[in-house]
């Protein structure tokens, strides 16, 4: 009897969490030379790895990953001077030889030309793209800004070297601190 009530209640556990959907936020780390575990923030709709506090107008957010392969981005702040609408996006611009910058569009703004948002995905906890192609892509780097500590994010299409960056990876793992 008490195998028969183990069962079934493990089969109403099953059916239950099955019949719930529950998309989990997650802050992203971007991890490259002399980049171990800097968090992901955004400024003025673009995304830039590194220490929030040293840009003014900064805000920390966390993402969800939906079921279409968006990266929907949420606030992680309750500063009155910062706002993100209901809905913003993370975005790449995938054009030929591109080297542009990451960032989020609201349902006030649209992707620029040779944009996209997605479909991204997860290999392991590190997050990457698929092309129409469906290659897999990591094409995240970043470049130094005339703030210590503080590196705008970008998508370097065909991975060539540019002054002053360093390709990286997005990961949902925070840093160890020692």
């Amino acid at each position: 009897m008490k195998i028969l009530q183990c069962v079934t209640a493990i089969a109403g556990f099953v059916s239950l969490s099955s019949a719930v959907t529950i998309a989990p936020t997650f802050p992203l780390y971007a991890y490259g030379h002399n980049i171990s575990g800097l968090p992901l923030f955004l400024s003025h709709d673009m995304a830039y790895v590194g220490h929030a506090n040293l840009i003014p107008s900064s805000l920390n957010v966390s993402l969800t990953l939906s079921n279409d392969g968006m990266l929907l981005v949420s606030a992680n702040t309750t500063k009155p001077d910062t706002t993100l609408t209901s809905f913003a996006s993370l975005y790449i611009v995938t054009a030929d030889d591109s080297f542009k910058a990451v960032g989020i569009i609201t349902s006030n703004s649209s992707v620029p030309t040779g944009g996209v948002t997605g479909p991204f995905t997860f290999y392991g906890n590190t997050i990457i793209y698929t092309d129409s192609l469906t290659n897999i892509l990591s094409s995240f780097w970043a470049i130094e800004t005339n703030q210590s500590g503080v590196w705008s994010l970008v998508w370097n299409v065909n991975g060539s070297a540019h002054d002053n960056s360093t390709p990286i990876v997005l990961k949902t793992v925070a840093p160890i601190n020692l």
